[in-house]
């Protein structure tokens, strides 16, 4: 089983819970790149794509929502 860094997995939850990264990094006090980065490190621990973004969309993938379900039961 891969090594998973529970703090980008909260970033993560953070994310998904206030709608995209800007709101989430403001929420937490944090850079946007620094919380786009542990996304993308998250994903690719996780070896799997959680959210589709471009510059006009942000929506979870069907790994990402079972991953964020699985997530917030724990």
């Amino acid at each position: 089983m891969a090594k998973v860094d529970l703090n980008r997995i909260q970033d993560f939850l953070r994310i998904i819970e206030l709608g995209n990264i800007t709101r989430a990094a403001e929420a937490l006090g944090e850079r946007k790149a620094k919380l786009s980065r542990n996304l993308a490190l998250l994903e690719k621990e996780l070896g799997v794509q959680l959210v589709y973004r471009t510059t006009r969309q942000f929506r979870l993938t069907e790994a990402g929502a079972q991953f964020y379900q699985k997530m917030r039961e724990h």
